[in-house]
């Protein structure tokens, strides 16, 4: 089995590429402007469909673990164009490359989906995105649902669980 860590240089990127070393799983890291070193870590442009299609079928990867995300308050509230581009359109173009080469695709959203108003929150709940980083992580979960057949969203739960002041 071989599992690609998009975005590997984030801090959720990070530790599951410790984990997968740990538990002596064959894994691939990408990273964009932090550099990665380690004969598994390689830079990738996720504008390229290309590249990024080659590099899935050359690496013969099984697994597609999409961490890639901007998350910055001031950029999402600001900068809608480059939210979208990293939230969702290269979430977009790599679920369907992955669909198409039949690998399945593991997409980390967030309980920013959600606006906190019940807990806890359910896949199947209302989603409410109260800010443009919800919303972009939720347009994004749109696009994997539509372009994938073998898939699994997980909502990270920091905003909205009893894990929440872990950053006060």
């Amino acid at each position: 089995m071989n599992v690609l860590v998009c975005g590997a240089s984030g801090l959720v990127g990070k530790e599951l590429c410790l984990l997968l070393k740990e538990k002596n799983i064959n894994f691939y890291g990408t990273y964009n402007n932090n550099k990665l070193n380690g004969e598994n870590m390689f830079k990738l442009n996720f504008s390229n469909i290309e590249e990024i299609k080659t590099f899935l079928q050359e690496k013969h990867i099984n697994i597609c673990v999409f961490s890639i995300v901007q998350r910055l308050t001031d950029v999402c509230e600001k900068q809608w164009d480059i939210i979208k581009t990293i939230n969702i359109n290269y979430v977009n173009t790599t679920s369907k490359i992955c669909n198409d080469l039949g690998i399945k695709f593991i997409h980390l959203s967030t309980d920013y989906v959600f606006d906190g108003s019940r807990q806890p929150n359910y896949p199947t709940d209302f989603k409410n995105p109260l800010q443009n980083y919800g919303i972009s992580k939720l347009i994004s979960e749109f696009k994997v649902i539509k372009n994938c057949s073998n898939y699994c969203i997980i909502r990270t739960p920091v905003l909205y669980s009893s894990k929440s002041n872990l950053h006060a």
